[in-house]
């Protein structure tokens, strides 16, 4: 479905500031289904593929990477790494 919408032209970056990228990351810590909704299980439980996966396309699509995830929230990067994926050269 991210592909589809990428290839459709949706905008990687929403109008509050948030981003594509940062709500896949987010999702890889806060949800079980990268289709959404919250989780019962620990983030080590969060079947990793295929956010990582989203953020991969995402990134091939151009998105840029926040520097953060929420105000205060984890590094982007440090995400990015727990789901095997470097930031791109």
């Amino acid at each position: 479905m991210t592909r589809e919408l990428v290839e459709s032209g949706a905008a990687l970056q929403f109008r509050d500031g948030g981003s594509a990228i940062g709500a896949a990351l987010h999702g890889s810590r806060h949800c079980h289904d990268p289709e959404g909704g919250p989780s019962m299980r620990t983030v080590d439980e969060i079947p990793k593929e295929p956010y990582a996966e989203i953020v991969r396309i995402l990134l091939a699509a151009g998105a840029a990477v926040p520097e953060r995830i929420g105000e205060h929230g984890p590094r982007a990067t440090t995400l990015m790494a727990e789901l095997g994926i470097d930031l791109p050269a």
